[in-house]
């Protein structure tokens, strides 16, 4: 929960400035926030559950 938690509200305020998340940046803050090395194939996960028109970022609607 920690670690969800953590990465929610990094990713949450970087996105306040209207800025999409990529893939490197999602696991930029996981390492600097968590101190976790997320897999390639867990951000593949996320991002096809969650990148809802498929342009490979992660927009603001999916963290509000």
């Amino acid at each position: 929960f920690r670690i969800t938690f953590a990465l929610w509200i990094h990713t949450a305020t970087y996105n306040l400035s209207g800025a999409s998340i990529d893939p490197a940046t999602l696991k930029h803050v996981a390492k600097v926030c968590a101190n976790v090395d997320l897999s390639d194939h867990v951000v593949e996960v996320i991002f096809t559950i969650f990148d809802e028109d498929g342009d490979g970022q992660l927009s603001n609607k999916v963290w509000f």
